[in-house]
């Protein structure tokens, strides 16, 4: 990665509040050895525009990636950052971050520390986190915007017209 100018951190931190995504995924894994949950972090920003991708990996790298669409949607262009990678965007982001601020603060906090080398503390903070992101991912209609992580609570419903939906009060 480049050094970056004040105004490019700003547009990539707005485009990203925009078109990103972090997430905390949890698996399932299973060998001949027996079956284990891992934690993964990725920061994945998604458009339309294959030059503004283009543009953004110029200057933070990241892995490219094609989506084929369906039906009469675009087709899609991406950069994915894992683990480390996620945490260091998170890191030069963080304060230009607005909407993705808090799942930010999430991947930042987040141990890297591969499951041979866990404690129970070390296990027990990756799922509270996942946790966390897990609510601060969370689709449907927010009927009053969490602004820090601490607010975050659980789903409750909302009724809205004829249909019920989620929501983080």
């Amino acid at each position: 990665m480049k050094n970056l100018k004040p105004e490019e951190i700003a547009y990539i931190a707005g485009f990203i509040d925009g078109e990103g995504s972090f997430q905390v995924q949890k698996r399932l894994h299973r060998n001949k050895y027996g079956k284990w949950i891992g934690f993964s972090l990725y920061l994945e920003v998604v458009n339309t525009n294959n030059a503004v991708i283009e543009y953004l990996q110029s200057l933070i790298n990241g892995n490219f990636f094609f989506k084929k669409t369906k039906g009469n949607r675009k087709d899609a262009y991406g950069l994915r950052f894992n683990g480390k990678d996620a945490q260091n965007i998170a890191s030069i982001l963080y304060d230009y971050l607005i909407v993705k601020r808090d799942i930010a603060e999430i991947i930042l906090q987040f141990p890297l520390v591969g499951r041979a080398k866990q404690s129970l503390d070390v296990k027990e903070k990756k799922e509270e986190l996942y946790q966390k992101a897990k609510v601060l991912n969370r689709r449907g209609l927010i009927s009053k915007r969490s602004t820090t992580i601490a607010e975050a609570s659980t789903p409750k419903r909302v009724e809205t017209g004829r249909a019920l939906k989620r929501a983080v009060i």
